[in-house]
């Protein structure tokens, strides 16, 4: 942006100075001769400095600091290691450098707003030696002339400044080397040799420039930071076109995990920073936009699995300007209870500066699904020929499509005799989905002023799903205003308006829901349509025929949601030097309409009506805060940061609903008070919030940094005993480079150790758990099922409820190398999390209806690494290659729970929760294979003995049928294997050719297991579910055979009891997901993106009046690779994510 600004500047001065009239470029003239007067007034300048014993470099740096004179000199020639002592007040800097260098080699001049320091011997050498003229010009790596830069002889006082275009003209004598620099730039030595001209790059100087990041209510410098925090740029963001700003963030942070649940837009992936540190409650991060803490849970009816919208899907990502991941107590102590998964604080576009312009684009995409149907399952020919093997096994007789639909078909039955199903080949995954597309609008507008600001931003989002009839669109408005009336006081309003409307698609598994997830179970030689039927499908209402769950005709579930978001601040910077005093309000208000519709067609059962359900839900969260900041420099080397304040806020909910059915109208025109079953509203519990909170951030010399914080959080949810809780952390660094003994080593530049430890909460308490929650129950009291119209109560909440805490330790460091061409930082983490909210069991004699109450009765520890580094490969006037990579590892361990689930844990479907294990630790029957002369699956036989006494899972060595009953009694606790990863990170490479940039970038998770769904249904051989191809030509057919899949047996009934032994009666095998069979690895390596870019070199934007253009195309999620055999290691049986061609167009006017 500096430099685009100081690119324009030239420009205009040169058209400028060509227009003018010569009275007024005689006014220029005498302009000119006052600013050459800079140069005696700067030496004129008063400074004051009290130094004993110390190096010349510190008094240097002071002087610089007192008046704004940068030093000049060449480390070779001049040596700043010299000791000095000084004592001077309001002495003028000629007179300080005099005494500086009295007794040294050294001479001094200042011009040219610098103080060049110089060997005098060496300088006499130099203007003795004959010299010759040589010319060269300055520039940018963008091509841009540098007006100013310094060109001096190196150990001399010969130098000259760039003109206009960048160019200047020195006579020097032969082999010398010039130092070339520019404030924000890096300086650079280039040798002159026989040359006459030189064609001079200069590079920004990221470190001068200081960069800056937020955090808790303010903001600081990255160097002075002692806690974790990963800063994300809008850069960034917007590399990846995609719905949901979430998403986005995927491998673009050490320590924050991004897991994209599911290919739908608009679907919320899972965010998790530093692992897991709960059980019951939320362990999601707080999303704080400009201050603003916002709603993230979907809020809309969903009906039979249709997917819910994430609010964070409602943010336009191109009015982002940066993203910090606050990941420590360090950080994120200051937001006290509400900090226990981390904060993700969003800071959006604003015009502060005097900038003016328009800026339009266009994104579009084109996706698909990257496999096919036939790529999965066996066709129509096959599943009936491995069918009938199965029954021949079995000692069946061949079946018919009539006895499959009997058996498996809700409503229609239509007639199909074999041949015909045989013949019949449908590809149901085509029938389902489609090729998606995406159209994406963005304006943005901005206006500056002497006093302030306004910027004005719209977005459309127009796209259609993969599933036929899943459409999502967005319109985003957003509206920034900042205005200083006084010079010490400023104001400013952020508000976004965001309209979204989706039509939602099913996708839960299981007959009759219709969605994705019963593709695997739809049968290939089942139609789709039928030209005769009323509707056109084929059985309609058997529920398995996916394409009619998702006509409009015959359901729709339908969102339409509208969202505020804004806050205004207002700033008074005091008289008092350093004292700011600031007040901020926001709001986010969501109201959330959702319908939902289904055709009596499509009704399964008896009465064949149809069905609907309306509901209206209002969300508001207010919140308040205000504060007091105070920050001050004393002697130099004492800085002091301190912030106080208070806030205070409320959420809220109301929900309007009503439910029908035979309705007497169609779509739209819903319930009606003749077909309405139930109608009502509910207030939601009421949540409030009151904080206290101070911070303290102090730093010695530049080098050594403190860091303490405390918040004090009251919340409604608790009972008064415990409603109040503290909050604190401290932190403190050493930034090593600063130090004396570290300055030899040239090649490092920055290494700042630092370490924090602090205690946050966890808020995401429902007053369900403090309070008596009680319903309406039509079928039971206290056990008794024939009383009707009771009230029950259950489960109980406690008084003596108090809040989760975690305490967090946090240990690293952060590094600059090479120039600061290799920069990043590493850290080791440990959370404990105490006082763990689970329910506990109390005696059926109370009367509850569940006989359970939530207690603080567990406590469990996770710990990790992160390690990120970004490098400057390569950095020239044509070429940059750039890389960044970030790496992080989480484990969990389970450290006590409720005394009835201490020792052998609870069973959770296929995962145990018991102490000393990691949560949703795999509990699975060990599957050794197929027996070789049985042709069933085999399992290993638990120790009882082991069990019943310690509770530990051990094997007997013994190896048993895999028989449902032996299945369930021989579970074995699967040590380390969780689908949670226990490393994720990612890799982007970034080059720019010329105009060209390109961008490839990977993302990547590992150490974690994964149960495939689709193989463990895809290999029953059942008339229930597809079959997968994999199953072909692998199965058991005699024996010796060492086969990968058992007989094929109808019904996976086989004649070998539970010892193995022959049995004339046939024997359940149907339990293989409750082994290890399918559990697999799920590491993977994505290529999340691939862009190449265009912009418009500076000669054609300035012929067309533009002032950039960029072109891209790329794709996303081009390939996986992975040795996971289910559809998507990230989404596993939801839809997988897409791959995406995509193409845009920007121009800023």
């Amino acid at each position: 942006m500096q430099k685009k600004y100081q690119c324009l500047k030239r420009r205009g001065l040169l058209i400028l100075i060509e227009k003018i009239p010569n009275t007024m470029k005689l006014s220029f003239l005498f302009m000119l001769i006052s600013f050459m007067s800079f140069t005696a007034k700067a030496a004129a300048q008063k400074v004051s400095v009290t130094f004993n014993n110390v190096k010349m470099e510190k008094v240097l740096s002071v002087i610089t600091k007192q008046t704004g004179l940068n030093v000049a000199y060449s480390k070779q020639v001049v040596n700043l290691d010299h000791r000095v002592s000084i004592h001077v007040e309001d002495a003028e800097v000629n007179h300080v450098l005099d005494l500086l260098v009295a007794e040294t080699n050294m001479g001094y001049e200042v011009k040219n707003g610098k103080i060049y320091l110089f060997d005098k011997k060496y300088e006499r050498t130099i203007q003795q030696q004959e010299k010759r003229e040589i010319t060269g010009v300055v520039k940018d790596k963008e091509g841009e002339a540098i007006v100013g830069a310094n060109v001096v002889v190196k150990g001399t006082t010969i130098g000259n400044m760039t003109d206009m275009d960048g160019k200047f003209s020195l006579e020097v004598p032969k082999n010398v080397t010039l130092q070339i620099s520019y404030i924000g730039y890096k300086s650079t030595e280039v040798s002159v040799g026989k040359q006459t001209f030189l064609n001079i790059l200069l590079t920004e100087d990221t470190e001068m420039l200081e960069e800056v990041v937020v955090v808790g209510y303010g903001t600081t410098k990255r160097r002075d930071v002692v806690g974790s925090i990963s800063k994300i740029s809008s850069d960034d963001i917007v590399k990846i076109p995609s719905t949901n700003l979430a998403e986005s963030l995927q491998g673009m942070s050490s320590g924050m995990m991004v897991t994209n649940n599911s290919g739908h837009p608009g679907s919320a992936p899972q965010i998790k920073i530093r692992g897991l540190n709960s059980i019951n409650l939320s362990t999601d991060p707080l999303w704080i936009i400009d201050g603003m803490p916002i709603h993230t849970g979907s809020s809309e009816h969903t009906q039979n699995g249709v997917k819910g919208i994430s609010p964070i899907s409602m943010i336009n990502p191109n009015d982002i300007e940066s993203i910090e991941v606050l990941k420590d107590a360090a950080a994120t102590a200051i937001y006290g209870s509400r900090a226990a998964g981390g904060v993700i604080l969003v800071t959006t576009k604003s015009n502060k500066g005097k900038l003016t312009g328009v800026k339009l684009s266009y994104d579009g995409g084109v996706s698909k699904i990257p496999f096919s149907q036939n790529d999965i399952f066996v066709d129509s020919p096959t599943w009936w020929k491995m069918m009938d093997k199965a029954q021949a096994n079995a000692g069946n007789v061949p079946t018919d499509p009539t006895q499959i639909m009997a058996t498996q078909f809700w409503g229609e039955r239509p007639d199909m005799t074999r041949e015909e199903a045989i013949a019949t080949n449908t590809d149901h995954l085509k029938a389902l989905t489609q090729d998606a597309y995406f159209h994406q609008f963005s304006l943005t507008a901005n206006k500056g002023f002497e006093t302030g600001g306004v910027m004005f931003s719209a977005n459309y989002r127009d796209e259609k799903g993969l599933i036929k009839n899943n459409d999502f669109k967005r319109f985003t408005g957003r509206f920034s205003f900042n205005f200083k009336p006084l010079n010490s006081v400023e104001m400013g309003v952020n508000a976004n308006f965001i309209y979204l409307k989706t039509n939602g698609v099913k996708s839960s598994q299981g007959k009759g829901n219709g969605g994705w997830a019963n593709w695997r179970y739809t049968l290939p030689w089942y139609k789709v349509y039928d030209e005769n039927s009323q509707t056109g499908y084929w059985a309609v209402n058997s529920g398995y025929n996916m394409a009619a769950f998702s006509d409009r005709n015959l359901t729709r579930n339908d969102v339409d949601q509208y969202r505020t978001l804004g806050n205004a601040y207002l700033q008074w910077n005091t008289p008092l030097k350093g004292l700011m005093i600031k007040g901020e309000a926001g709001v986010d208000l969501i109201v959330n309409n959702s319908t939902f519709w289904q055709s009596s067609l499509l009704a399964p059962t008896a009465p064949f009506v149809s069905r609907a359900f309306e509901q209206s839900v209002t969300k508001s969260n207010i919140n308040y805060d205000a504060y007091v900041n105070y920050n001050r420099t004393f002697s130099e080397v004492h800085f002091l940061d301190v912030t106080i304040g208070a806030e205070a806020s409320r959420n809220w909910s109301y929900t309007r609903y009503a439910e029908g059915q035979d309705l007497q109208t169609v779509y739209p025109e819903l319930i009606n008070p003749l077909t309405m079953n139930s109608m009502g509203g509910r207030r939601g519990g009421d949540a409030y919030l009151m904080g206290l909170f101070a911070r303290v951030n102090y730093k010695l010399m530049d080098r050594y940094l403190l860091n303490a914080s405390v918040r004090r959080d009251g919340h409604s949810a608790f009972s008064k005993d415990n409603r109040w809780a503290n909050f604190y952390a401290f932190g403190a660094g050493w930034i090593m480079t600063e130090e004396d003994f570290m300055k030899d080593w040239e090649w490092l530049n920055m290494l700042k150790l630092r370490g924090s430890y602090g205690i946050t909460g966890n808020t995401a308490v429902s007053n369900s758990m403090t309070y008596l929650s009680w319903g309406l129950n039509t079928n039971k009291v206290f056990g008794v099922d024939y009383l009707h119209g009771a009230t029950t109560v259950g489960p109980m909440g406690s008084k003596d409820l108090k809040w989760e805490t975690t305490a967090n330790l946090d240990l690293g460091f952060d590094f600059g190398i090479l120039n600061n061409r290799i920069n990043g930082s590493f850290a080791y983490y440990t959370q404990k999390v105490s006082d763990l909210i689970l329910l506990g069991n109390v005696q059926p004699s109370v009367g509850f209806d569940t006989n359970q109450i939530y207690e603080n009765v567990g406590d469990l520890k996770n710990w990790g690494f992160e390690f990120n580094v970004s490098s400057v490969n390569i950095e020239n006037r044509n070429f940059t290659w750039k890389t960044d990579f970030n790496i992080s590892t989480n484990k969990n361990k389970i450290l006590t729970l409720n005394a009835a689930e201490q020792g052998k844990g609870k069973e959770e479907s296929t995962s145990i929760r018991k102490e000393g294990e990691a949560l949703n630790t795999y509990y699975l029957a060990s599957n050794v294979g197929v027996d070789s002369e049985k042709g069933i699956y085999m399992i290993e036989q638990r120790d009882k003995d082991v069990w019943d006494k310690a509770y530990e899972t051990t094997s007997t060595g013994k190896i048993i049928p895999m028989t449902n009953n032996n299945v369930s009694n021989n579970k074995m606790i699967q040590h380390g294997k969780t689908p949670l990863p226990k490393f994720y990170g990612g890799l982007s490479n970034t080059f720019y050719y010329r105009n060209f940039d390109l961008n490839v970038m990977f993302s990547f998770a590992g150490g974690h297991w994964l149960l495939n769904s689709l193989y463990t249904t895809g290999t029953q051989m059942s008339s229930e579910c597809n079959t997968v191809k994999d199953m072909v030509g692998n199965t058991w057919e005699k024996a010796g055979d060492n086969a990968k899949y058992p007989q094929l047996v109808s019904g996976n009934n086989y004649h070998y009891d539970n010892d193995g032994n022959y049995s004339e009666k046939t024997v359940a095998y149907g339990s293989v997901g409750q082994t290890t069979r399918f559990l697999q690895r799920g590491d993977y390596i994505r290529l999340r993106n691939l862009q190449l870019g265009y912009t418009l070199p500076k000669s054609v934007l300035n012929a067309i009046r533009l002032s950039n253009v960029r072109f891209y195309v790329g794709v996303t999620n081009l390939f996986t690779i992975t040795g996971y055999d289910g559809l998507d290691p990230e989404t596993q049986q939801d839809l997988p994510i897409p791959r995406t061609v995509n193409f845009g167009l920007s121009l800023n006017l």
